[in-house]
């Protein structure tokens, strides 16, 4: 809903009242991803690892905003940590979007490998697959898979609108589509 000051202020206070909870740093995490505050999401990364240097999520995190400010080494370092440490799918799509931000298509494509052979297996939301496929180019294959968690109803599809992964695809109108109804549905 593009609600970000008060998502943000809700999150901040979620963690205030309860410093150590994972779910409160993911959250307010998630939340400046999708409000654009890369600085403030490093930031609180940052922090977040100097409480717990293995604490998967806040090298993802942080390994995404550093490459998508352009310092891919650091980006890579930290999502290759967090892929060691969280073998989650969403944690997978960001190293394989780091690879593709550093230019380098060919690991981007082995993620992307990985996470289609671990949807044989497990459930892998589509959206973190259409993410992937976006950063590596693949505009036409990432709205097909964007449009297939429409379809199995994927929660992550809700971000859509906000979800900064898929900002090179907002001027395709089989994005905007997608996105019309997803706002209709709601």
């Amino acid at each position: 809903m593009r609600l970000f000051d008060q998502s943000l202020s809700e999150t901040n206070l979620a963690r205030t009242l309860d410093p150590v909870s994972l779910e409160a740093t993911l959250d307010l995490s998630w939340n400046y991803l999708e409000a654009g505050r890369f600085d403030l999401l490093t930031s609180h990364n940052r922090e977040v690892l100097d409480i717990d240097p293995n604490f998967a999520w806040g090298h993802a995190f942080l390994g995404w905003a550093s490459a998508r400010r352009g310092v891919t080494e650091e980006g890579l370092r930290h999502a290759a940590k967090a892929a060691r440490n969280d073998d989650s799918s969403v944690i997978l799509g960001f190293l394989g979007e780091i690879h593709a931000m550093a230019g380098q298509r060919d690991a981007a494509e082995q993620v992307l490998g990985r996470l289609r052979s671990k949807a044989t297996r497990h459930y892998v939301c589509p959206h973190e697959i259409g993410a992937l496929q976006a950063a590596l180019g693949r505009y036409g294959e990432a709205i097909d898979s964007l449009e297939q968690a429409y379809q199995v109803r994927s929660e992550c599809v809700a971000f859509l609108t906000v979800d900064p992964r898929v900002d090179s695809l907002r001027s395709n109108p089989r994005f905007q589509q997608l996105l019309a109804r997803i706002e209709h549905r709601h």
